[in-house]
């Protein structure tokens, strides 16, 4: 499985990577900073999970979906500092939305369960 994490925090995403690091199902791991970034990986390269900010400056977390079309977009986990967010995540069918800071069981967690989603096409 190929996964892009989105984050304009490089510790958050030096986080999630490492929380990724033991799970035999994920190939490769690819990482950028900013919602106009991910729009162009996601486009380039395919990834089947994107781990994605809600809040980073320019294009944010839903304008990401926005651009990319939502049945356009590979399973989404959002991961956000604000459980606001939980609701519109699911709205634009994200798989989950992970509370930062991310607790690894959490993660494992929802990153399963986009595993099921990816399986089931």
């Amino acid at each position: 499985m190929r996964v892009l994490i989105v984050d304009d925090e490089p510790l958050a995403r030096v986080h999630m990577r490492s929380l990724l690091a033991g799970d035999g199902d994920v190939s490769e791991v690819v990482e950028c900073a900013n919602g106009l970034d991910a729009v162009s990986m996601i486009r380039a390269h395919r990834p089947d999970l994107v781990l994605l900010d809600v809040e980073m400056p320019g294009l944010d977390g839903f304008g990401v979906v926005r651009a990319v079309g939502v049945d356009a977009m590979p399973a989404v986990i959002f991961v956000t500092a604000h459980h606001r967010y939980a609701s519109a995540a699911l709205a634009v069918r994200a798989v989950d939305c992970v509370l930062k800071p991310v607790w690894g069981p959490r993660l494992t967690d929802a990153v399963r369960r986009a595993k099921a989603q990816i399986a089931r096409g």
